[in-house]
């Protein structure tokens, strides 16, 4: 989730009468998402804030690494090369046109 959507989320939820179910619509995700959001980032106070939620869910994520290609340029090299590259079926695969004798 971005930051834009979590400051629409806290405007939403600071509005009086304002329903999750709309906020949801008007981001186009599940009111489940904006729920979780809420409960999961929300203060010791209980209010939402949206830039220390989205500092919270950038903390939280699973894989904060650097990917493998980024990281090992052999591999990124090799990958680089092959895009492309029409790749055929193994001759005994059922996608495989016949060959000529």
């Amino acid at each position: 989730m971005s930051s834009a959507e979590r400051i629409r989320i806290a405007d939403g939820v600071r509005q009086p009468g304002m329903p999750l179910r709309m906020v949801a619509v008007e981001l186009g995700r599940p009111v489940s998402t904006i729920s979780r959001e809420l409960v999961r980032n929300q203060q010791s106070d209980g209010s939402y804030q949206p830039h220390a939620a989205h500092e919270l869910a950038t903390g939280r994520r699973a894989r904060p690494k650097i990917g493998k290609l980024a990281a090992i340029r052999r591999l990124r090299a090799i990958v680089e090369d092959g895009v492309g590259r029409a790749v055929e079926p193994a001759a005994d695969h059922p996608l495989a046109s016949p060959r000529p004798p």
